[in-house]
């Protein structure tokens, strides 16, 4: 197993995205209050995929023949009224 890491923001203003469901291949974790996670999952070439309520779900291929950091910027999702 590999450590994939990295932190959760906000493509709007920068600020941490606590409580985002991350998940790689099978595994997930969930963003802590500073936005940042850490998941261990087999070296595979996969998909990581981030979730949250309030903002647009995210998805990219990721690598992780070994230790890897990632930094992820969402989307907010807008309402308007």
């Amino acid at each position: 197993m590999v450590t994939v890491s990295g932190r959760v923001t906000s493509k709007y203003d920068n600020a941490p995205v606590s409580g985002a469901i991350v998940s790689i291949g099978g595994y997930s974790t969930t963003s802590g209050p500073d936005g940042d996670f850490y998941i261990a999952v087999p070296p595979i070439s996969t998909t990581i995929t981030v979730s949250h309520g309030s903002f647009e779900p995210y998805s990219s291929r990721i690598d992780t023949s070994a230790a890897t950091y990632v930094d992820i910027a969402l989307n907010p999702k807008f309402t308007f009224l």
